[in-house]
């Protein structure tokens, strides 16, 4: 594993400084470890916009939860969630981009999970659904501000519902699974050590950042990204100031610029916070 540089918070690169856009995730990322964005996290997103730059929130989290820092802070921004099948502006509320996975690959899914011992949950655009209620399914309702879980089967999903696909269990499980699930589904990806997701063809983070930043007309290398997880190394890799937190995973560190802080630490909020005094913000 490649061992990224500790950004000295005090000595900015002069071209972050110069940065358009702050892009971060969210679960592993700008929240804790219970699932939480605090209100230091809040306040920094907003100090992001004080300072001229264009907040993205690009997550995992279905759109509700996704843009629920921004709206927090009370600022616009952009809004890559359903892990890129949702893009939203939501200065406007509009959604740029919606597209769906395939009945096959909810099937496939959930015969994965049946054969590991897994908990599978699918993203509807305001809907979480499982056919069977596990910690899991518990889990992301946390994750997404509460949102009920509804228990029902995937075969009585309409056309188009399903945003994105999880599969869930112990560390250890999915490690074992992890060659039978990304043999069947190889844009499965892993975002948590509970674990791997899945969002439709051509709909990944790099596809929602995309879209973002041609909405803004911003280039990528004004971008400053900060993520955790597997499923942000594609996103990372486009833009010109990618940081990892320090508890991100080694796929990460080896695509990052620079590490900042942990997640418990409240380290975006740090960073945002030394970026705004270095661009001669209060």
């Amino acid at each position: 594993m490649a061992t990224t540089d500790v950004l000295d918070l005090n000595d900015l690169p002069a071209g972050m400084l110069t940065a358009k856009v702050l892009a971060t995730d969210v679960d592993g990322t700008l929240a804790s470890g219970d699932t939480t964005v605090s209100d230091r996290s809040v306040h920094a997103i907003r100090q992001v916009k004080d300072a001229g730059l264009t907040p993205i929130i690009i997550t995992g989290r279905m759109l509700a939860a996704a843009r629920s820092p921004l709206d927090r802070a009370d600022v616009d921004g952009m809004v890559v969630a359903c892990g890129g099948a949702v893009v939203c502006d939501t200065a406007s509320s509009e959604l740029l981009s919606t597209i769906s996975l395939s009945a096959t690959e909810v099937r496939t899914a959930r015969d994965l999970a049946r054969d590991n011992g897994l908990a599978v949950v699918i993203f509807g655009i305001d809907e979480l659904v499982t056919e069977l209620s596990t910690n899991f399914a518990d889990f992301l309702s946390t994750t997404n501000d509460g949102m009920p879980v509804t228990t029902r089967s995937f075969d009585d999903l309409p056309d188009h519902f399903a945003l994105k696909v999880m599969l869930g269990g112990e560390k250890d499980q999915l490690d074992e699974a992890r060659d039978a699930i990304v043999g069947a589904l190889p844009r499965m990806t892993r975002s948590l050590d509970c674990a791997f997701e899945m969002s439709p063809e051509g709909a990944d983070k790099s596809h929602g950042l995309q879209l973002t930043l041609q909405r803004l007309g911003i280039d990528p290398a004004d971008c400053i990204g900060i993520g955790d997880g597997d499923n942000d190394v594609a996103w990372l890799q486009t833009i010109g100031w990618p940081l990892a937190v320090s508890n991100a995973r080694g796929s990460l560190h080896q695509v990052a610029r620079f590490q900042i802080g942990h997640h418990d630490e409240d380290a975006v909020a740090c960073f945002i916070e030394a970026l705004v005094a270095a661009r001669g913000w209060r």
